[in-house]
């Protein structure tokens, strides 16, 4: 299963903080911002889905993604029969600039999200998990889905991202190899590895 673990975010800076890379936060009221989505060729296993930038009215999809005991054991590191309320509530943080996610689209169901939330003190640094429903794992949505936050997260100023991933979740390993073969890995708490990944 192709999903990082990561832990819930630290509280984000003041509102009025500096932005980075001399490109200015986003405010409420703008328009989600545009993220440039590739077509993707013949044959690609994840050529049916689009993908765009969250935004509120997509929480409830994002709730009731299709997800195993299995997979929310990989991506929340405990058994949880749903996604935990902790996380609901950081939907609701999203603002595009420290905290942003991007949600893959098949039709009109919302079959996996990727996030990144701005470490509070060491603001070139962000927290980085994706979730991606059962049916839709294996099948590159992961990878789409990281490929087009990470190059939202250097527009933004991150030179680097985390990832907390448990050592048994061999798919998530191999999936951050493939992608950043440059990632470094420490061990972490809870029988899990802190990757560090430089962009």
């Amino acid at each position: 299963m192709t999903k990082l673990n990561v832990r819930p975010a630290s509280t984000p800076p003041a509102v009025d903080a500096a932005p980075t890379a001399g490109v200015r936060p986003y405010e409420t009221g703008d328009a989600a911002p545009t993220v440039n989505v590739r077509p993707h060729e013949a044959g690609d296993a994840a050529s049916a889905i689009g993908v765009r930038p969250y935004e509120a009215g997509d929480r409830e999809d994002v709730l009731g993604m299709r997800l195993s005991a299995r997979s929310l054991y990989l991506r929340f590191f405990a058994g949880t029969p749903r996604l935990p309320s902790f996380y609901a509530e950081a939907l609701s943080r999203v603002d595009h600039w420290d905290r942003a996610a991007l949600v893959a689209v098949a039709d009109t169901e919302v079959v996996g999200i990727a996030e990144y939330a701005r470490d509070a003190t060491l603001p070139g640094l962000a927290d980085l998990a994706v979730l991606v429903a059962d049916p839709w794992q294996r099948r590159g949505v992961a990878r789409r889905l990281v490929t087009d936050l990470t190059g939202l997260a250097r527009a933004r100023g991150i030179a680097e991202l985390r990832a907390d991933v448990l050592v048994e979740n061999h798919a998530a390993r191999a999936a951050i190899g493939n992608v950043w073969p440059h990632a470094v890995a420490a061990r972490g708490d809870e029988g899990g590895l802190i990757y560090r990944i430089p962009l």
